[in-house]
């Protein structure tokens, strides 16, 4: 076995120089290593010299040594199979993690390097993988150093994939914040990857050191270097390790980040946001006790249905297409339907950990908004439906506690009356059997645009869009801080006080610097929460809201409803881009409503504007 060591793997060498420091030391030598176990790592590493099976020396290490470890994120499929790709990954372990690392990446490709310092380089099976650097500071560490960034940089040109642990040491306490994490990562990376044009992939690998260790390290670090043996040993065995990998990030978005130094704090951070954390699906503390969920309802005969759906006027009609119907029409006339529309509803919100808890969701406010429904003639069902509540109606008639909203926000003097005219939304869903096709709610939505083209003086739409329980607390305060740095209405700040407002706690745990690049746009922040998610990403109501250039007024926690966190959101229809109107208005629709507001010449109403708006812009049919 040509190449390979010749005796133990490992030595415990004196660090004294003087004969009789040395002298004392070799006394503890031999107990020592028994403790380090460093024995135990010498007699695996003969018996793997030994074994002439097949396997791949790396599969029959974490074999012999018993790691498990759980795949977690996104498919491993997704990793691209060819192509420049460094992977980035903490290092909370020392060794364990790049045997797992590599084990992962070959079941996709074969073209692997990783970028290593002096553990992974004892074991002489690892040499062909290995592209080995010093982060200790030695005479030759630069020069070593030098060498390794060609190599990597040589590799990636040629389209192979890099792994790398940018820390370059393993993961330690930081006593600011009280937690176990990564040093800053090495800003050589980040060159790396502007130089190669290559993609990123981040991947975290769950756990940590012992407190020992620790301990150590905060007396100095090579006393926790000389327990990572023990650590790696005591690791391997003790229970299966999650490894979570997250989305590709292409190099176009990671050029746009500006130095290296950015570069590589947002890929800490893309990395990071994969820890999974205890309780992470209960996002913020219950504000009531958890509730019994009574049997939702049965549902009427079918032709019961259909016959009070008949029975409504052609001017109820909002759109006929295909099997679907979209109409409106007030509580009055449609009773049975609209018991349906709350059956219906409590249904699909639990799924997401919503809903009343009641058998069907239906309310006071029920009795005096109107009822946007998507009805499929064909199954004589209910697909989907909106209510909404015509503000100046409403605060005509009962004020201000009139509308839903005021259950969930206080608003100030006159906020409400400088909208004008306009729609309180809410209550949306889509029933289960329908979600897996965008039709049902883009007709809903086309269905709201026909109502407002119909009845032009109605500009603004505002209320609250749902962030479930769900979504874990992180992706939840993700969502926030997006909305609060880009589309938050500051102007109208203290308008609209929540009145159980949110407690954003994760983030905070979470040690990162970030360019304000890394989170400027909504894709930005919907990729983040994919990786979060394991591929799922923000509502797409919240999406919807924002294209039509949806600003927020707040957020809040709803304890009557699964504690969903609320987004209270105002849409200016007069401000929204025309051709994302054009989607759900039609052409024709876009200039007749903006033609029946051209006397309003687009000026705000709004407090606080500070100067009019644009004038609306006229789409040809």
């Amino acid at each position: 076995m040509d190449g390979l060591v010749k005796g133990p793997l490992l030595n415990l060498a004196s660090p004294f120089g003087d004969p009789l420091r040395h002298a004392l030391f070799s006394l503890f030598r031999k107990p020592l290593s028994k403790v380090l176990r460093l024995d135990t790592l010498n007699s695996m590493y003969c018996a793997l010299q030994g074994d002439e099976a097949d396997a791949p020396f790396i599969d029959r290490a974490l074999d012999m040594l018993g790691v498990r470890f759980e795949l977690d994120g996104q498919p491993v499929t997704r990793v691209p199979k060819t192509g420049p790709l460094v992977v980035v990954c903490n290092h909370p372990f020392g060794v364990l993690e790049g045997l797992i690392l590599v084990r992962i990446l070959r079941s996709v490709r074969p073209d692997i390097k990783i970028m290593a310092n002096f553990m992974l380089g004892l074991i002489p099976e690892m040499d062909e993988l290995l592209i080995e650097v010093d982060p200790f500071g030695k005479a030759d560490s630069a020069k070593k150093n030098i060498a390794g960034l060609k190599a990597s940089m040589k590799w990636l040109k040629q389209g192979g994939l890099l792994a790398v642990f940018p820390a370059g040491e393993v993961s330690s306490l930081k006593m600011k914040k009280g937690m176990v994490a990564d040093p800053l990562w090495n800003p050589m990376i980040g060159r790396i990857i502007r130089k190669t044009g290559a993609a990123a992939l981040p991947v975290f690998f769950e756990g940590r050191n012992s407190g020992l260790f620790q301990a150590l390290g905060l007396i100095h670090p090579k006393l926790r270097t000389m327990l990572l043996p023990h650590e790696n040993l005591k690791h391997a065995a003790a229970h299966p390790i999650r490894v979570a990998l997250g989305g590709v990030i292409e190099n176009e978005r990671l050029a746009g980040l500006g130095s290296d130094r950015d570069i590589v704090d947002f890929l800490r951070f893309r990395t990071y946001l994969l820890r999974k954390e205890g309780n992470s699906r209960s996002p913020f503390k219950a504000i009531v006790p958890t509730r019994s969920l009574e049997p939702i309802a049965n549902s009427r005969d079918k032709h019961i249905l259909a016959s009070e759906v008949a029975a409504l006027p052609d001017a109820n009609i909002l759109i006929r297409t295909g099997d679907f119907t979209v109409f409106e029409a007030d509580a009055f006339r449609i009773p049975r339907i609209l018991r349906e529309i709350g059956i219906r509803r409590e249904e699909t919100f639990r799924l997401v950990g919503e809903g009343t808890g009641k058998p069907m969701d239906i309310d006071a406010f029920d009795d005096t908004y109107r009822h946007l429904v998507l009805w499929n003639h064909a199954e004589r069902e209910v697909a989907g439906a909106y209510r909404f509540g015509l503000t100046d109606e409403i605060l005509a008639k009962q004020g201000v506690s009139g509308l839903y909203t005021s259950t969930l926000f206080k608003y100030r003097p006159g906020l409400l009356e400088s909208m004008g005219p306009a729609l309180e939304m809410g209550r949306s869903f889509v029933t289960p059997k329908y979600q897996k096709s965008y039709q049902p709610l883009l007709l809903l939505w086309k269905g709201v645009a026909a109502f407002v083209v119909n009845n032009p003086k109605y500009t603004r739409l505002f209320g609250c869009v749902s962030i479930s329980g769900e979504y874990s607390e992180l992706s939840r305060e993700l969502i926030m801080r997006f909305m609060e740095r880009h589309a938050f209405r500051h102007d109208m700040a203290g308008m609209a006080v929540p009145r159980r407002p949110p407690k954003v706690r994760r983030l905070g745990r979470i040690d990162f610097s970030l360019p304000e690049s890394a989170f400027s746009e909504l894709d930005d922040v919907a990729d983040l929460v994919r990786d979060v998610e394991s591929g799922r990403s923000i509502p797409v109501l919240l999406k919807q809201y924002l294209k039509l250039g949806g600003k927020i007024l707040g957020f809040n926690v709803d304890p009557d409803f699964g504690n969903c966190l609320d987004g209270l959101i105002l849409v200016d229809l007069l401000r929204s881009d025309p051709k994302v109107l054009g989607r759900f208005m039609g052409n024709d629709g876009v200039a007749r409503f903006l033609a029946a507001n051209a006397a309003t010449d687009g000026v705000s109403r709004l407090p606080g504007s500070g100067r009019p708006g644009p004038r609306p812009l006229h789409v040809a049919a």
